[in-house]
């Protein structure tokens, strides 16, 4: 929990704020789950930023690394194969990762990489984005949040997984 609450005073910009970790925030009491998880919605997207923490980006990804073996490492993460996980970045301001040695937003792929960015791993292109400058940037609370149509939320869907069928 502490190393959670240092990753999260490292993404705000003062020392006020919170965070929310599914595993710790989730009760698991069925009526109780079962609210938590109908504003999952809410969640997501009133979270200032939302941070991935995947042991394989981690521990393979520097602020150094080439970019392009790092969006291979997000792309074929266990964060990436998991249901939950749609959700979250679709619905996040700003979508952040953490690597060994800092924590990078998706502007991190700008310039270069952009495009291959939006191909390897199409979540980004739900990112507030501007094609024209190869850059992401973080979506402001009145920016809406674009919604996928149905064929698009399948191929997003594709080979994902959950541990709790029921969650489905």
């Amino acid at each position: 929990v502490k190393r959670l609450a240092e990753l999260a005073k490292r993404l705000l910009d003062n020392d006020e704020g919170a965070f929310w970790q599914d595993t710790l925030c989730v009760p698991q009491d069925k009526d109780l789950r079962d609210t938590a998880i109908d504003r999952m919605t809410d969640t997501y997207q009133n979270a200032y930023k939302v941070l991935v923490i995947d042991e394989g980006i981690r521990t393979m990804c520097t602020l150094e690394s080439n970019k392009e073996q790092c969006l291979l490492r997000i792309a074929t993460s266990g964060w990436r194969q998991r249901i939950w996980r749609l959700q979250e970045a679709l619905l996040a301001r700003e979508l952040c990762f953490e690597f060994a040695d800092g924590v990078v937003g998706c502007n991190f792929f700008d310039g270069q990489p952009f495009h291959l960015a939006k191909k390897v791993f199409p979540l980004l292109q739900y990112m507030t984005h501007n094609d024209a400058t190869c850059t992401f940037e973080p979506r402001s609370e009145t920016n809406k949040i674009p919604v996928p149509t149905f064929s698009q939320i399948i191929t997003l869907l594709r080979h994902r997984t959950t541990s709790n069928p029921g969650d489905e």
